[in-house]
This record gives C-alpha cells, structure tokens and sequence, in this order.
C-alpha cells in the first residue's frame, strides 16, 4: 500500500470514529416524542460531558481489541504463508505487526486520557489503594513503548 493510499484510509478513519461523536456534540439526532431533554451536564472540551466520555472509551476499546487481534491475524497469516510457502502473506503479517506500536501508544493515551483527565478522583482512590505497585506499572508501560519504538527504528533500516 503507498502513501497516498494509506493516508486516504487513515482520514477515512478518523471520519467514520468521529462522524457519530460530532451528531451527539450538534444534537443531529432526533430526541424521542415528549422528551424535553435530560439533566443538565457540564460540557467539556466544547461538547456534553457524556459524549466526550463516550468517544474517548470507545477509541479506546477499538484500538485495544486492534492490539489484542493483530497478534492472532499475524500468526494466523505466518502460518497460511508458511503452509503455502507463498511470501505475500510473511510481508502481510509484518505489515500488520509493524502499525502495533503506533496502536499501543494510541490505546494507552486514549486510557491515560480517560482515566486520568475525565476520572481524576476515581484514579486518586485507585492510585491510593494500589500504590506499591502502581509506578512500576508505569514504568513497565514506558519500557513497552521504548522497546516498541526501538523495533519500529530497526525496521525502517531494512
């Protein structure tokens, strides 16, 4: 796939995870007969406090199952090359394994975002009960990235 045609995809994307965030934040949807509307929340980022919540744990959810299905699709794939003998389906698997670190990061930003920014005091009571082993968490997850981005630089070399 060339440049081109992987920055269409991308936009295409981004458009079709957005698309239904930004009819939620415009009020594009129809509201039910009768319904004069629910509580009052406060907005964030410019949008109901509910829809935010809701775009950052389904972008969340979706590149975290893209990062738990890779894996399976890759080793699946190696062995249909393998039995086949065929090399397009080696350079398919590595094709697919080489966007892994760049998810990664996305799913642990889109969970940083939502744990952290929109439950500040969840995360306090979290943080206050599992605080031995909390910062070793984070650092194991800083290692993952830089070991990701380490592979991801010795690709690009070959």
């Amino acid at each position: 796939m060339d440049r081109r045609a992987r920055h269409v995809l991308l936009c295409a994307l981004v458009l079709l995870f957005l698309a239904p965030a930004v009819m939620a934040a415009t009020g594009s949807g129809a509201t039910p007969a009768g319904e004069t509307g629910g509580p009052a929340y406060r907005s964030a980022f410019g949008a109901s406090s509910r829809v935010v919540v809701w775009v950052v744990a389904e972008l969340h959810l979706m590149f975290g199952a893209f990062v738990l299905g890779v894996p399976i699709f890759a080793s699946i794939v190696e062995v249909v090359g393998w039995r086949t003998r065929e090399r397009r389906y080696d350079d398919l698997a590595h094709e697919f394994t080489r966007l892994l670190s760049a998810a990664f990061s996305t799913t642990a930003a889109f969970g940083g975002l939502f744990a952290f920014v929109l439950y500040p005091r969840f995360m306090a009571v979290l943080t206050g009960i599992f605080h031995e082993t909390f910062y070793v968490y984070a650092m194991l997850f800083f290692a993952a990235v830089k070991f990701l981005g380490a592979r991801s630089e010795a690709d690009r070399a070959h």
